[in-house]
């Protein structure tokens, strides 16, 4: 009914506005400190989470996008504050064969030594599944870019089904939630996506 329609719409805003409108952001920020620093490693998962092996269920495998080594961009956001790290990167070895961290006090990444995440991490190839959008804690790995292909991307286009955004594949460039020509509703579109799939079925009793 119109009732729990609405409390619907407000939770998601409410939870938007906790984690992402608050600080203007769409793409996630390096936020977990090692060892005193912040790695650039980050990029490949935070808080022991690998963002490229959070992958689908049995049921849903073959939507999700598969890991490209050769894959290669960065985010267009970070933290506002002052000598904060700067935006996510993903890229082959080739170009990276290693990943330092950030210096705050030099303002710049150092990459003359090998520096890792928690996870041992010390490159940042394949590592392109970062969080995105209002829920960029939830819009985070090779599942979730997947299923937005598999539904509103490239790949309903491809396949024949109707798509919302038929020339955008969120595989090959899940960037495009926050640094293309439709970045501006991605952010929005992406994180309604998620919750209409995650969050709205969740029963408590299973």
């Amino acid at each position: 009914d119109i009732n729990a329609g609405m409390l619907n719409l407000a939770l998601f805003l409410t939870y938007s506005m906790v984690m992402a409108i608050q600080d203007d952001a769409c793409d996630e920020h390096n936020t977990q400190i090692v060892s005193g620093k912040f790695p650039v490693s980050n990029a490949c998962g935070q808080y022991g989470l690998s963002y490229q092996d959070i992958r689908c269920t049995a049921v849903d495998k073959d939507k999700e996008c598969p890991l490209d080594p050769n894959q290669s961009f960065s985010a267009v956001t970070r933290a506002l504050y002052d000598r904060a790290p700067q935006p996510f990167k993903c890229a082959p070895k080739s170009q990276y064969p290693v990943t330092g961290y950030w210096d705050d006090r030099r303002i710049e990444e150092n990459h003359q030594t090998a520096f890792s995440n928690e996870l041992g991490r010390t490159d940042v190839e394949g590592c392109c599944w970062w969080g995105r959008g209002v829920l960029r804690e939830v819009t985070r790995g090779r599942c979730s870019f997947g299923k937005m292909n598999y539904y509103i991307g490239k790949r309903a286009a491809e396949d024949g089904r109707p798509s919302l955004y038929p020339n955008v594949d969120f595989c090959e460039f899940p960037e495009a939630i926050c640094a293309s020509e439709f970045s501006n509703e991605l952010r929005w579109v992406s994180g309604m996506f998620q919750w209409v799939m995650d969050v709205q079925p969740y029963n408590r009793n299973g």
